[in-house]
């Protein structure tokens, strides 16, 4: 789908990052300037933390965080497990999202562009 609306690679000075992602854009500058060294470093701390695969889109002033998982997320199994490690992976996963959340409405001015 990248190539197809003329994305091309780039690369940031965070070799870890890097190396766990590819970084594709319409726009090179744009793309650094969404990705703050703060918003990489929560992205790079997510992923980490995952098991599965993880990408993000940035997409008409919206962000996009797919995450390859064999939970069934959706099943509201939340109420039927609840032994502390279950409960304990559930806050860490929405504190994930939250932080990412968090750096985007600090930086809000990112969003105002159209």
């Amino acid at each position: 789908f990248a190539n197809s609306i003329g994305a091309f690679q780039i690369e940031f000075t965070d070799n870890e990052f890097n190396k766990a992602f590819t970084t594709m854009t319409t726009d090179d500058i744009e793309a650094r300037y969404l990705l703050s060294t703060n918003l990489v470093n929560k992205i790079l701390k997510y992923s980490i933390r995952q098991n599965g695969k993880v990408e993000f889109a940035f997409i008409d002033s919206k962000i996009f965080i797919f995450r390859e998982s064999k939970k069934d997320h959706f099943s509201g199994e939340l109420f039927n497990s609840n032994d502390e490690a279950t409960l304990q992976q559930i806050y860490d996963d929405f504190l994930s999202y939250f932080n990412i959340v968090e750096e985007l409405v600090l930086n809000r001015r990112i969003w105002g562009k159209d």
